[in-house]
């Protein structure tokens, strides 16, 4: 690098590659992990049953674990071209992304393995975490019609997700700088030991690039209380937002959709 500062545009690809080699390997590790708590599960059922057949334990256990951010069958887009498709059409600021990856760890300490990110949960759950990220930091953002059309499912189905995902986080949204800097050097080096990294090209970190700031910034506190629990609860939140589209008030800023096909294949009820 000769000591020169990367440019904008290798600070987004090297954001791009890097989103990519990690979530890439923690949805393997997530199939990995969702697979053996199955067989588990389905083995300890069968072997309550006093059956040596599984097949219908094993699709009980399955089942009981779907939430609102499972798709019904694995999405025909794959998770590097959904990354891709989500930083081209999202519009939202860098440190977004990070936010949406500490998002992603909250919600899965909170509520445990129901909402670790696997090959049928990650598209929902990245979705979400980024709308919510954008919503609560940036200052330009645009409606749940937009980012339903750009995530590839309905905008009810956006709207309940952003709630799922906000109980699930009791509401926390705050990201301080500690945690935000922490992230940055957990993805970056998640990157670098990925087994994905020769193909996401991660290992351009190793040419001077690992000292930089991925998201250029870290936040610089609430921008606006939008994502304040409401008064009256969920059931507010619900009400708000059962019409559809511009979830927290008109969005500020807005932006054509650029002609792309919303059904990109996530697999919701009914259209997928």
């Amino acid at each position: 690098m000769g000591g020169m500062a990367p440019s904008l545009a290798e600070r987004d690809d090297l954001l791009l590659a890097v989103l990519r080699a990690v979530l890439v390997t923690r949805v393997r590790a997530g199939d990995e992990a969702a697979a053996a708590a199955a067989a588990a599960a389905a083995a300890a059922a069968a072997a309550a049953d006093g059956s040596e057949d599984g097949d219908g334990a094993s699709e009980r256990a399955v089942v009981g674990a779907v939430t609102a951010f499972h798709a019904l069958k694995l999405p025909q887009i794959s998770v590097p071209s959904y990354v891709d498709r989500l930083m081209a059409y999202m519009f939202c600021s860098k440190p977004c992304w990070i936010a949406a990856m500490i998002y992603l760890d909250r919600l899965a300490a909170r509520c445990g393995p129901v909402a670790a990110v696997t090959s049928m949960t990650v598209h929902r759950l990245l979705l979400t975490a980024l709308v919510l990220a954008a919503k609560f930091y940036d200052d330009i953002f645009y409606d749940s019609h937009y980012y339903s059309r750009v995530g590839g499912i309905t905008v009810a189905e956006a709207n309940t997700l952003e709630l799922e995902f906000l109980c699930g986080l009791d509401w926390g949204l705050v990201v301080d700088a500690d945690e935000y800097e922490a992230m940055e050097e957990r993805l970056l080096g998640e990157a670098l030991a990925s087994p994905v990294a020769a193909e996401a090209q991660v290992l351009a970190l190793d040419a001077g690039l690992a000292g930089m700031n991925l998201g250029r910034h870290p936040p610089e506190g609430v921008r606006h209380d939008a994502y304040a629990a409401p008064e009256g609860g969920a059931r507010a939140y619900a009400a708000a937002t059962s019409a559809g589209g511009g979830t927290y008030g008109a969005p500020v800023g807005g932006a054509l959709y650029p002609g792309q096909d919303s059904h990109i294949g996530l697999g919701w009820g009914g259209e997928g």
